[in-house]
This record gives structure tokens, C-alpha cells and sequence, in this order.
């Protein structure tokens, strides 16, 4: 979790993990993070170091993404235009379930603890990259 305006780490000041932000009360974070990790498994996505961080935390949640955007490139470069359009569908869903229900808030909650630092500054450009995303899809 981040605080202050020079990026230090406090625990709890701002959570970094999509359940954080909207797990159920009844079942818990095991549903939510079990439907983020099927999206990783369906599209063989194992982020470098997955001991660092929960499934549903940012840092694999937006590499998820890049990813995809990676194999949706190759897919271009190959001729598949098929196996291209499953991975923007799988993007859009995983946007839309997932990172479009928590990280503009995380984005916000961010930059007012650290709003001339590097990690305000981060959140910004993060929040304005996945706006332009959206913008760019149908």
C-alpha cells in the first residue's frame, strides 16, 4: 500500500489489490481472484515473480493486459485475424469485470496520497492510457 507524497510505503493507506476493493462480504477474495486467475491460465499468462503479488493486484492485472496486447500483435504479424480478435474480446471483458471496477478509484486514491510524487504521477498516466484504450475500441 502507498502513502505520503514521496512515494513511502504505509500499510493500509491505499490498497493495491482488486478484492481490496470490491471482494464479496459473504464468499471473500476466493471467487474474485480465482476469475482473475482463469483469465491468466486461459491465455498462459504467469507473471515473472507470482510469489510478489496476489493475482488481483495491479502490477499483474495491468501486465495481463500488455500481454494480451502482445499476442494480439503476433496474431496481426501471423495473419490470424481470429486468434487477434479473441485476445481485444478478452481484453475488453477482462477491462470491463475486472480493472474497470477498481482501478480508476485505486487511480485517484493514489494520486491524492501522492500527488506530486512518482507514484501520483504513475496513477495519472495510468488512468489516461486505459481511457484511451476504451476510446480506441468500438
Amino acid at each position: 500500500a502507498l502513502a505520503g507524497g514521496h512515494g513511502a510505503r504505509a500499510r493500509g493507506a491505499c490498497r493495491d489489490c482488486e478484492s481490496d476493493f470490491h471482494g464479496s462480504p459473504l464468499a471473500g477474495k476466493g471467487p474474485l481472484v480465482a476469475d482473475v486467475a482463469g483469465f491468466y491460465r486461459a491465455f498462459a499468462y504467469a507473471p515473472e515473480d507470482e510469489t510478489a503479488a496476489a493475482p488481483d493486484h495491479v502490477a499483474p492485472e495491468l501486465g495481463f493486459l500488455g500481454y494480451l496486447a502482445m499476442k494480439q500483435a503476433y496474431a496481426i504479424h501471423r495473419g490470424a485475424a481470429d486468434q487477434a480478435e479473441i485476445c481485444a474480446e478478452a481484453a475488453d471483458a477482462f477491462r470491463e469485470e475486472h480493472l474497470g471496477v477498481w482501478l480508476a478509484d485505486f487511480c485517484e486514491r493514489v494520486q491524492a496520497a501522492a500527488p506530486e510524487g512518482f507514484y501520483g504521477q504513475a496513477a495519472e498516466f495510468t488512468r489516461r492510457s486505459i481511457a484511451a484504450i476504451e476510446r480506441g475500441r468500438p
